[in-house]
């Protein structure tokens, strides 16, 4: 049976076919697969099984044709005809197989059904593996290729299966399946694994092959029976097998044949008696009224093994009252207690209920901080002996369905299952938890499909039915105390309020134990639904610390992005590549300030086993050493890109693009707006191209003044649409780019720090010695900014507030570090000398060498108009500064005001001597805002997060085809002429709405009059 389980709404996916744009199969990448398979150590035969019957021709053609076209050549195909009666079938199968070897056919006297002929299929296979095939499905032509790519690093794989979507008359592809690793409780709920699948020949035959009587489930049946002998299950997360929906097909309607359902139900509770389990299966009700092949196991005997419920608490007599009698009255599983873990109860209402009940109190709290992992580790060490099922529950719950413990312990009872948690509800109806993805926000657990109406299935159903996740909540979880035990239970040091649960999870994960959800036990979780709980930085740390290596969630497809399960419309195809990648970096200049530094650096993380990289430059420089330093070739040729006119520019990019032509490079990547030129050479070398834009400014605005014609500038800004990925380095700065048109993936890639080299420096170099060799006096307070000393930094105003607070105090020193030679440091030192503040105010000479003065620092300051995402911020927060910030574009994605620091809008020097001000007078908020901002720092903005996007970036970009592209500017003359009408009639609009027509009209035909006296 084909996948029966579909969408809750095909419109959800009215973008899928642009996002399968980013995933065509093009000549390019059929040519490198091509040049890979060559280089492959194992090539074995695929076995393609394909049982026919009475399909029509033009179905079945498609189907042998989409073999025809794999990249990987080594298969055979297996037809076995099923006695068709269908007049021609028979002539265009036999037409196939003379005209290609490895087709063969088998054509049966008698009708076998499905198993029957997928048995004979089989049998014909001399293959080390089998894939199958349905007679009116279609292969990806890399699909084979995959599955042997894959083999090439696991080679003792038995089952490999990949994401599919759906195909119809027409041609069309719609309801793509991103699926989950495997999935043990998942293949029990339905039959997830659907197509592709491939398994090992020997495994297959092993089985018994397929089973007759389980037709329109025997691929159910079969999954289930082969994963018993098995764990060596992999998953491919491509789409690369399309699933034809014609009518009466399965795939487009379980109820097509509903006999499927009766094959389901068996081959679930036939898998159910081989594993022990005393469960009986059936339909739920929504199942079946959407026509769903959907199963649910109802257990017959829990057993009555003892449950302990914990539930701590702090005063709040109300809430705990609730939850408890919802226990009492709901529950029928009757051989549980409750054990309420007390933090440190004070009202007497709490204490009156305490002395009240029958339940069992602890005393878990102490005098300290708040710390949950203490209050729960005390509260299972407090239960009896012979307790081994303990169930934590938070206070603010309420419970729904009576029979909530014996779905959670029925799934408990598998050996290998570590915790199983509830679908929690909020009280209006929707979904508060339906299991945890690991790293959801930012690389930070959240809860899946969170808001959404319960009523609602889900993404693939998944919101509705048991399966497997890295991690469920500790507001509803039950696990045994000898796993508890074993994995030394929460974490009370590292993470004592947040996170504890999922830490808890992951660490049975480790350990090969599963994690189960179950929506068929429902509580209600009155917990804020738009609240914000802040989650201590320290916890964050230690979280990211052990698990920041989980990138992808196994439970969690990388094809979907969010809660809700949303296919991501951003992603690209990212191939196998065995050799290196050539990638061409191209610098506005090798100054030593910081858009060169930040492209220095994100060389220097490229990996040097995966790239290889070059380095263009319109100007030399000093930082050109310490490019050749990191062995990266060096190219620097002058080129008129600055207020040029059209025909030289054209005459510059033939000449730049003439001496790249030799290169073999694979793809450009420009940085900063100068560079925009760099795209336009990539387009006639052929090759896709990376815009990482660094400035925060009006895009059009700033070609205008930086191209000498109009022509150029226009030229310019439509740069935009060339590259195929555009990288900002924080959201604030991309929404100053929203409007313009991009064909390209949009990115917000933060800067990151290499905080190795940062720490080692810490360790290195005392402040107080710093503070004797830069003869700072005793007892002086320093305050300092960094960066270069031009207008937009705000140096000015950063001395204005200075002035004003040596008004009031004479412990303080303003250090401005990075002096240049131009009028404005004139200008600032002109303020120094009027201010009459002595030595009190010092500007540094522009160094690389800045670390000293963040070590020998108090405060740290940015007055900056206008920055995207500055360094000089983040090594500030590195150094464990508490700082003082301008609240402009990235910054507020760097610092949260008064949680990492102080914000204040540009350009006042009252507002920003008075956050200076609130700083040094309140020392404890100082010092929580620094740890706060530390933390930060290492927790999101790190060095090996930045490289990985980075490269991820340049991954998906070597396998695009730009679009045909004339560098003619001439060519675009047409495009030109059209804005300046656009332009002309934008003004004369203008001017009708203030002067009337009859003045607009005069006024512009006087325009046009220059223009053409100018012409």
């Amino acid at each position: 049976m084909k996948s029966i389980w579909r969408n809750d709404s095909a419109d959800k996916f009215s973008g899928y076919n642009l996002w399968m744009n980013n995933f065509a199969f093009t000549d390019k990448k059929r040519k490198h697969v091509l040049s890979e398979i060559e280089g492959f150590s194992y090539k074995p035969l695929i076995s393609i099984a394909t049982p026919v019957y009475n399909i029509e021709e033009v179905w079945l053609e498609k189907c042998i044709q989409s073999v025809l076209e794999q990249t990987y050549a080594n298969w055979e195909l297996c037809i076995v005809d099923d006695a068709s009666t269908r007049g021609g079938l028979l002539e265009t199968l036999q037409g196939y197989a003379d005209r290609d070897a490895r087709i063969r056919l088998k054509y049966l006297p008698k009708n076998l059904h499905i198993s029957g002929a997928t048995n004979e299929a089989v049998g014909m296979a001399s293959g080390e593996f089998i894939a199958l095939l349905d007679h009116d499905d279609e292969l990806h032509p890399n699909a084979l290729f995959e599955v042997v790519n894959l083999l090439q690093s696991e080679r003792d794989a038995d089952i490999i299966y990949t994401d599919n979507d759906m195909i119809n008359t027409d041609g069309k592809r719609f309801n793509p399946k991103f699926k989950p690793d495997w999935s043990p409780e998942l293949l029990l709920s339905y039959m997830y694994i659907s197509h592709l699948m491939v398994c090992r020949t020997a495994l297959l035959r092993d089985a018994g092959g397929y089973r007759k009587g389980y037709e329109g489930s025997q691929d159910h049946d079969l999954a289930l029976r082969l994963s018993e002998k098995t764990d060596r299950i992999h998953h491919i997360p491509k789409i690369l097998y399309h699933a034809r929906t014609l009518p009466a097909s399965v795939s487009g309607s379980g109820d097509a044949k509903p006999y499927s359902f009766l094959s389901g139900i068996k081959a679930v509770q036939d898998a159910v008696a081989r594993r022990g389990l005393n469960a009986t299966v059936e339909r739920p009700d929504f199942a079946v009224k959407a026509g769903y092949g959907i199963y649910k196991l109802n257990f017959n005997d829990i057993g009555k093994e003892r449950v302990a419920i914990i539930i701590p608490t702090r005063d709040k007599a109300d809430m705990l009252k609730r939850c408890i009698t919802s226990i009492e009255e709901k529950t029928t599983y009757k051989n549980y207690e409750i054990v309420i873990a007390d933090d440190q109860s004070r009202e007497e209402a709490t204490l009156n209920y305490f002395g009240a009940i029958r339940h069992k109190v602890i005393n878990t709290g102490d005098s300290g901080h708040f710390n949950f992992s203490k209050i729960i580790n005390r509260a299972v060490r407090g239960l009896d002996g012979d307790i081994e099922y303990i169930l934590f529950l938070n206070n603010d719950t309420e419970v729904l369905s009576g029979n909530w413990l014996e779905e959670m312990l029925g799934w408990m009872r598998t050996s290998r299952i570590g915790a199983v948690g509830t679908r929690l509800l909020y009280p209006d109806n929707t979904v508060q938890h339906a299991g945890i993805i690991a790293p959801l926000h930012e690389g930070l657990p959240g809860h899946a499909f969170k808001t959404l109406p319960a009523s609602s299935m889900g993404y693939l159903s998944y919101a509705k039915v048991v399966r497997n996740y890295s991690a469920v909540t500790g507001a509803c979880m039950l696990t045994r105390r000898s796993y508890f035990e074993e994995v030394g239970g929460f974490d009370e040091e590292k993470l004592s309020e947040s996170y504890n649960d999922v830490d808890y999870c992951l660490k049975l994960r480790e350990k090969g134990y599963r994690i189960v959800f179950t929506p068929y036990a429902e509580l209600y979780h009155y917990e804020g639904k738009t609240r914000g709980r802040r989650v201590p930085v320290r916890n964050e740390y230690h979280f990211r610390k052990r698990w920041g290596h989980i990138r992808i969630d196994p439970y969690y497809n990388p094809n979907l992005e969010g809660w809700l399960f949303d296919v991501r419309k951003d992603i690209r195809e990212v191939l196998p590549v065995s050799r290196k990648i050539r990638v061409l970096l191209i610098t506005n200049n090798l100054n030593s300030e910081g858009a060169p530094l930040s492209l220095l650096s994100i060389a220097k993380g490229l990996d040097r086993e995966r790239y290889e990289v070059l380095l263009f430059s319109p100007v030399d420089g000093v930082l050109k050493e310490a490019w050749r330093n990191e062995g990266i070739e060096v190219l620097i040729r002058e080129s008129k890109v600055k207020g040029i006119a059209a025909d030289e520019f054209e005459s510059d990019m033939k000449g730049l693009a003439g001496m790249l032509r030799e290169q073999g490079i694979d793809v450009i990547f420009c940085n900063t707006l100068d560079t925009y030129y760099g795209h336009h050479v990539a387009r006639a070398l052929n090759i896709p191209s990376i815009w990482c834009i660094r400035e925060s400014v009006n895009i059009r605005k700033y070609f205008r003044e930086y191209c000498k014609s109009r022509t150029l500038s226009g030229l310019a800004v439509r740069t935009y649409e060339v590259p195929s990925h555009l990288i900002f380095v924080s959201r604030e700065t991309a929404k100053l780019y929203g409007d313009l048109q991009t064909k390209g993936s949009v990115n917000v890639i933060y800067n990151g720090l290499e905080m190795d080299e940062i720490e080692k420096y810490k360790i290195a170099c005392s402040r107080s010695q710093l503070l004797r060799d830069y003869a700072v006096p005793e007892g002086k307070k320093v305050i300092t900014t960094v960066g270069q000393t031009i207008p937009r930094k705000g140096q000015h105003i950063f001395i204005g507030a200075a002035i004003s607070l040596l008004k009031k105090r004479d412990d303080l020193l303003f250090l401005i570090v990075g002096g240049r030679d131009y009028d404005y440091r004139d200008r600032l030192e002109e303020m120094i000398r009027q201010s009459k503040t002595g030595d009190c105010i010092r500007i540094i000479p522009e160094t690389q060498d800045v670390y000293p003065y963040y070590r020998l620092s108090d405060i740290f300051v940015c007055s900056s108009f206008e920055e995207s995402f500055p360094r000089v911020v983040l090594e500030a927060m590195a150094f464990g500064l508490p700082i003082v910030a301008t609240n402009v574009f990235g910054i507020r994605e760097q610092i949260g005001d008064k949680r990492e620091g102080l914000l204040v809008p540009p350009g006042n020097p009252v507002l920003l001597s008075n956050a200076i001000e609130s700083l040094l007078n309140d020392e404890a908020s100082a010092i929580e805002m620094a740890e706060n901002a530390y933390y930060r720092v290492v927790n999101r903005f790190t060095y090996q997060d930045m490289i990985a996007s980075y490269e991820r970036c340049i991954t998906e970009c070597m396998f695009l085809t730009p679009e045909p592209y004339d560098l003619r500017i001439n060519s675009r003359k047409t495009w030109i002429a059209i804005d300046k009408s656009l332009m002309l009639l934008d003004q004369y609009v203008r001017s009708a709405g203030r002067n009337g027509y009859r003045e607009a009209s005069k006024r512009a035909l006087r325009r046009l009059y220059r223009s053409l006296k100018k012409a």
